[in-house]
């Protein structure tokens, strides 16, 4: 890796905020030390926009993913190759849906990567991401940069693919921030009412309980009371037998 490389593989890997006055530095530092062309080619380095940023990071904590999403795409190229060539256009149809398949989720990746960075995640954020992660697969200038981490930009389709097969972006929640709180707000109340509820039950239910018990109990007293009273109806009439 040249030294270029490097100072662009640790830029890039940088908070966005931190980009700018890092290369600088870097490049300041550089002219210093008198090597004036890597000071020059460090201070080319454009900050990429948030979508390419995203990606970087992407590129940091998912390599295996990365690696995947690029393998599908040569198989793609080469699945298209042979198309031309007279085979099967199933192969083809396999590595299209391949393809796609692992930018959706690595769509969903980055999207929690802005959204730990404390960026809301827009959807021209994600249609850019899953958009540049499809193309970057087939293009050959552009997979050495999705793989290092080096994206400075957006990634159109390359020629020749007859368009980039969109990734479909993930759904995200895009209410307002004071709506999402509303509806959480909401939810606790009604949470909070359930709860209620049950107790509540749980509480009518103990008191049917006792409610039960004592009648039963009654019903056994007046139970016992009929038989004593009948005990002493027979012992009194046999007492008068007896007179």
């Amino acid at each position: 890796m040249s030294i270029v490389s490097k100072n662009a593989a640790d830029l890039y890997g940088l908070a966005l905020a931190d980009f700018t006055a890092a290369r600088n530095a870097l490049s300041a530092d550089l002219k210093k030390k008198g090597d004036s062309e890597t000071a020059a080619a460090v201070k080319s380095l454009k900050k990429p926009p948030v979508s390419a940023w995203a990606i970087n990071q992407l590129s940091r904590s998912h390599p295996d993913e990365v690696k995947a999403l690029l393998d599908a795409g040569a198989r793609l190229r080469a699945a298209q190759d042979a198309l031309m060539g007279g085979s099967e256009p199933s192969a083809l149809r396999d590595a299209t849906k391949e393809r796609r398949d692992i930018a959706t989720e690595l769509t969903r990746r980055a999207a929690a990567i802005l959204e730990d960075s404390g960026t809301k995640p827009s959807r021209t954020h994600l249609d850019r991401i899953s958009n540049t992660l499809l193309n970057s697969a087939v293009d050959d200038d552009a997979r050495t940069e999705l793989e290092t981490g080096t994206l400075a930009a957006d990634v159109d389709a390359p020629a020749g693919l007859g368009g980039t097969w969109a990734a479909d972006a993930p759904m995200l929640d895009e209410r307002p921030a004071k709506d999402k709180r509303a509806a959480r707000k909401e939810a606790d109340r009604l949470a909070a009412e359930a709860d209620d509820a049950e107790a509540l039950a749980a509480e009518m239910a103990q008191e049917a309980d006792s409610a039960r018990a004592a009648a039963e109990r009654a019903m056994q007293a007046s139970s016992d009371a009929r038989r004593a009273a009948v005990e002493a109806r027979r012992k009194a009439d046999e007492a008068r037998r007896h007179v």
